[in-house]
């Protein structure tokens, strides 16, 4: 049984089930792949002496392993803790395992084995007698985290997060047992899985109910194919055949729970509806009216007592519509989106909602199809990925546009500067892209996959390891910055397990044919139908496209290299995006020096031969800077361009533009490009790191003081987008305007503009007098400044001092507001106090209404004052922050 578990395991290393599993072509495991190579050891490194200690040492500053021993305190004395936090915290150790345990693999380190079973002691002892293990619930059964739910599963379609944590145990410890034949962790995924199996599903006693956030569709098929035991694979499909049901009995979904909230509101309005909501509700389908009229007076009391604070706002109370109705149909088909389960699998043709939870449920979709064989989940995704790759995918291989449920928008909807672009979406990407090609083996899949890895995911981590980005815009004004750890750690956890997992995405088999998806150098172990093939790749990739293939095992079989889209011209295998100069770029094959001639065969050169050790393939593609256009459709894109060279795209950054703004630089129509390599171009954790840099020259429009348009010719460095926001807050561009009508000059210097600016914020302040404001409501692209630290509320301010004493009359406010999902709003409340000749702060006089409407003119007047400064006090809603697009003074 142990040697059928490891064979099988193995298999699995690349991240994925394997043809004997159901897929008709197989990962070559990770265990099989040893990596030497410039570019991709340097990440290697970094993850085994940086991200993966930086991310346990979290784990214990932050009260992750505290969590487990509150809950294993409680399973032993009854003693409860209060239970803070995510209810996915438990996620973050799992997730740390799992990439630690991918490093034993490459290097062996007892001290680190040692630790991890300490963990594992740790999380062994928080489990319950019948195998359920989380902490949100278990520390305090009776009041647990605020998101679980009064009863296990009840939640768990909505934020309870319970399968989830399931599906990131499996993940991780199957990966610990791959890589030390240890079962500890694995025997404790087996019983919270158990447990699963035997209270969720259609039999009698069980709950119908499907993950919130997908992943353990692909981790209980794992754990089928570690096992043999085809009950999860069971369960694996019973979450994605049950998906998108309109249940309209069942507590246990989020579906039959809006609608129940919606007739709530129908009658009785809206008051505060109780989370528990069908425990008013009688089991003929009537309203328990002795629950509901306690509640209804609560409601009632509590809106009065709001009615009767409401803030003033200027000269007249600021009010709000509150027999608004939350739950029309409309709304509940939007919630239902966020997860997917608006409609039944089949049935779904586009990319909706949590693009995470999206690019997990597509992988986990494409495993139990494989293991199943049912084609027409994979007719589904199939039709899904046209959409993301046709409509909804960025120039970076990143997805989710907006931070509006960190989801997908519409179609072409893919805005720059607020793109969300998540760091673990992009790891979804890859993940889902090489599902599809071990399904199909089509080399399209594996281009997207490279193009997510080399740029909309390597940005997601700094070069040193230490540093994490959340979202990955395109854009900036200095609003970003890398951080060492998240309240919401799920990308720097995720980023953790990748890194490390890299070695098994290189090559692929399928019979005797060997796959070369990715180049990178190393050595690799193969294993084909009929023998073990051992070849050697040496290559600069992705800093030059110059690889060799040394053949070191003889005998008849096939070697097939990929040509990536790119040399063939094509950005992705859609017209989402098109290079636009005319430049035809060429790629040979060679065998001992012989040219190949040769059509492709689904993206591969495919050469089928009788091998000598000692054969040597040497591959060339041509590597030259490229500009590449979006569809007309994409709005934020018209008229501009991005640059990208071979696999990787590139961005202008700040410091290496001095003098002069990246974001209004207009490239030349007919640009010359010199591309250097540079030994040490970004420090970072106290190491220099070489890449490829581009310069090109282009021009700086402004207007002067007395309104004429002036242009200066600039030098323009770029570099690889993946690399920026090491060297401090500032500007970075992806999209460069080339067209005329792209470019927005830079406004006449005002009163504002030649101000200093200062204030308690210390995000992309210079943003509130750079004289661009949002065209309208929807406008989210323009540049903000926001506030940031602690929790939100309370009073901030910001203050212009002026190059000389003016006479000003009004001030003019476009707020940034992005609610429901994120933290920004509009502030509750905003005054204007001027400088007096004591210097003195005080209020100006007679001022009219103080507006609050986002993303519009929100202009104050007041008496005339000559002054040398002004400062805005700004009262931030409770929780929220306040962020302002521009600030004018006239």
């Amino acid at each position: 049984m142990r040697k059928f578990l490891m064979a099988a395991l193995s298999l699995f290393f690349a991240v994925s089930v394997s043809a004997q599993s159901g897929y008709p072509y197989s990962p070559v495991p990770f265990t099989s792949v040893k990596v030497h190579d410039n570019f991709w050891t340097q990440r290697l490194e970094a993850s085994r002496n940086v991200t993966i200690p930086l991310a346990f040492s979290k784990c214990e500053e932050t009260g992750r392993y505290k969590n487990f021993d509150n809950a294993a305190r409680y399973l032993q004395t009854g003693d409860t803790a209060t239970v803070g936090g995510l209810s996915f915290d438990d996620t973050d150790v799992y997730k740390t395992i799992e990439g630690a345990s991918y490093l034993l693999q490459t290097y062996d380190d007892p001290k680190l084995k040692k630790y991890i079973d300490s963990v594992l002691v740790i999380v062994a002892s928080a489990q319950e007698p019948d195998g359920y293990l989380n902490t949100a619930r278990t520390q305090n059964p009776q009041h647990p985290h605020y998101w679980m739910g009064e009863k296990r599963w009840i939640f768990d379609e909505d934020l309870s997060h319970e399968l989830y944590n399931l599906g990131h145990m499996v993940e991780g410890a199957v990966a610990h047992y791959t890589a030390t034949g240890k079962r500890n962790f694995l025997d404790i995924a087996i019983r919270y899985a158990d447990c699963v199996c035997r209270e969720i599903g259609d039999g009698e006693g069980k709950v119908t109910v499907v993950p919130g956030h997908q992943i353990a569709e692909m981790a209980l098929s794992k754990l089928y194919v570690c096992t043999g035991d085809k009950k999860y694979l069971d369960m694996a499909k019973f979450f994605v055949d049950h998906r998108g049901e309109k249940r309209l009995d069942n507590e246990y979904s989020r579906y039959s729970t809006l609608k129940l909230q919606q007739k709530w509101e129908n009658d009785f309005g809206l008051m505060s509806m109780p989370d528990n909501v069908w425990e008013y509700i009688n089991e003929d389908g009537s309203w328990n009216m002795a629950k509901v009229e306690p509640q209804k007076k609560e409601a009632e009391e509590r809106m009065a007592e709001m009615m009767k604070n409401m803030p003033e706002n200027g000269n007249r109370p600021r009010r709000m519509n509150f027999n608004r109705k939350r739950y029309s149909d409309e709304q509940i088909s939007s919630s239902l989106e966020y997860c997917q389960s608006h409609e039944m699998i089949v049935d779904q043709k586009e990319a909706v909602g949590h693009a995470v939870r999206a690019g997990y449920m597509y992988t986990g979709i494409a495993d139990v199809a494989a293991l199943t064989g049912d084609k027409k989940y994979i007719d589904a995704i199939d039709t899904i990925w046209e959409n993301v790759v046709g409509k909804k995918m960025y120039i970076t291989g990143g997805i989710g546009s907006t931070n509006s449920g960190e989801a997908f928008g519409k179609n072409y909807q893919l805005p720059n500067m607020t793109a969300y672009c998540e760091t673990c979406a992009a790891i979804s990407n890859v993940y889902w892209n090489f599902r599809l090609f071990l399904l199909h083996g089509e080399s399209k899949y594996i281009d997207v996959l490279e193009r997510t890895l080399y740029n909309g995911l390597l940005s997601g981590i700094s070069l040193d390891g230490g540093g994490f980005f959340y979202p990955n815009p395109l854009e900036s004004m200095g609003q970003h910055e890398r951080r060492a750890w998240f309240g919401c750690a799920c990308c720097p956890s995720n980023v953790c397990r990748f890194i490390p997992s890299l070695p098994g995405y290189i090559y692929a088999s399928h019979g005797n044919d060997v796959y070369v998806n990715l180049f990178v150098g190393g050595d690799a172990t193969i294993k084909l139908a009929n023998r073990t093939v051992k070849l050697t790749q040496t290559t600069n990739y992705p800093w030059n496209g110059d690889i060799d293939i040394a053949v070191n095992t003889s005998g008849k079989y096939g070697i097939k290299v990929r040509i990536p889209g790119w040399v063939q011209n094509e950005v992705v295998p859609s017209d989402l995006y098109k290079y636009s100069d005319k430049k035809r770029p060429s790629y040979s094959v060679a065998v001992n020096g012989q040219v190949l001639d040769a059509e492709l065969e689904n993206g591969y050169m495919s050469i089928q031969r009788s091998w000598k050790k000692g054969d040597k393939i040497t591959v060339h593609f041509d590597m030259t800077p490229r500009l590449v256009r979006a569809h007309e459709s994409v709005e934020a894109d018209k008229g501009r361009v991005a640059i990208e060279n071979g696999p990787v795209v590139y961005c202008a950054e700040w410091p290496d533009n001095p003098g002069f703004s990246v974001r209004n630089v207009l490239l030349n129509q007919k640009p010359k490009f010199q591309v250097e390599y540079s030994d040490a171009h970004i420090q970072a954790g106290g190491n220099d790191y070489g890449m490829n840099i581009i310069k090109t020259t282009g021009q700086t429009i402004a207007y002067d003081k007395d309104g004429n348009l002036q242009t200066e010719v600039k030098e323009l460095t770029l570099i690889p987008y993946y690399a920026w926001a090491h060297r401090g807050r500032g500007e970075m561009l992806v999209w460069f305007p080339q067209d005329l009508s792209a470019v927005t000059a830079t406004p006449a210097p005002t009163i504002a503009s030649t101000s200093k600016i200062t204030g308690s914020v210390k995000n992309a302040l210079s943003a509130v007098n750079d004289g661009r404001v949002p065209r309208g409501q929807r406008d989210g692209g323009t540049s903000y400044c926001r506030w940031s630290d602690g929790e939100g509320g309370g009073t901030e301010w910001i203050a212009y001092e002026f190059e000389q004493p003016e006479e000003v009359s009004s001030c003019t406010l476009y707020w940034h507001d992005d609610q429901p999902w994120g933290q920004c709003a509009t502030p509750k409340a905003w005054r204007v106090y001027y400088k007096n000749d004591k210097g003195e702060w005080v209020a100006v006089q007679n001022p009219s209404e103080y507006p609050v409407e986002m993303r519009v003119a929100c202009t104050v007047y007041f008496k005339s004052v000559k002054t040398s400064a002004l400062k805005l006090e700004i009262d931030q809603q409770d929780g929220k922050f306040a962020g302002i697009y521009e600030w004018t003074v006239e």
